[in-house]
């Protein structure tokens, strides 16, 4: 059987938490979201976005020079 490793998960609760992560406003992570845009990063809990922090910003932060 395959052993499963459990990660701490860092993750920005809510619309307004990735938009501060990714420097983007509110309505825009929301477009995002709609888009298909954050698959894979976003997931929807309980009614509530909830993004992981990490995937965010490697997806949305530009790479150092």
């Amino acid at each position: 059987m395959a052993e499963i490793h459990k990660l701490p998960l860092d993750l920005a609760w809510g619309a307004d938490e990735i938009a501060a992560e990714i420097n983007r406003t509110r309505r825009q992570v929301f477009h995002l979201l709609a888009t298909g845009a954050l698959d894979g990063i976003a997931i929807k809990i309980n009614g509530r976005w909830a993004a992981d922090r990490v995937l965010l910003r490697a997806r949305f932060r530009p790479a150092a020079a």
